[in-house]
């Protein structure tokens, strides 16, 4: 996997996951309060609400990728594995930005946070 850095002009950027589920949630439900399941989503092929909100996970997490990893995690019919790809693809976008900001010279960002 190469690591391409995410749409940086996206209105989400910078959105947490839970802001990202939770914004796909109230699209998908129409901003009432029930449940994934109770809309029929059966070509998501779950059993219970537990596991929607575990695929809407996952796709809210390959949301914030890159345009080509993106893709490629929209096509993985396995959960977990699209979790897992959007897992590495993020911590590899990670890596490469505090590498971009040691070069530039920008104090550590574990130390800034302290």
């Amino acid at each position: 996997m190469l690591c391409q850095l995410g749409e940086l002009d996206d209105a989400e950027n910078g959105a947490s996951l839970a802001e990202l589920v939770n914004t796909r949630r109230a699209v998908l439900t129409g901003g009432a309060e029930r449940g994934l399941l109770e809309l029929g989503l059966d070509a998501w092929g779950v059993a219970s609400e537990e596991e929607a909100d575990l695929q809407l996970s996952s796709f809210a997490a390959a949301a914030t990728l890159s345009p080509m990893d993106r893709a490629q995690a929209l096509l993985m019919s396995d959960t977990t594995q699209r979790q897992a790809f959007a897992q590495e693809a993020l911590a590899q976008q990670q890596s490469l930005l505090a590498g971009l900001l040691m070069a530039a010279g920008a104090p550590d960002v574990d130390e800034a946070s302290r």
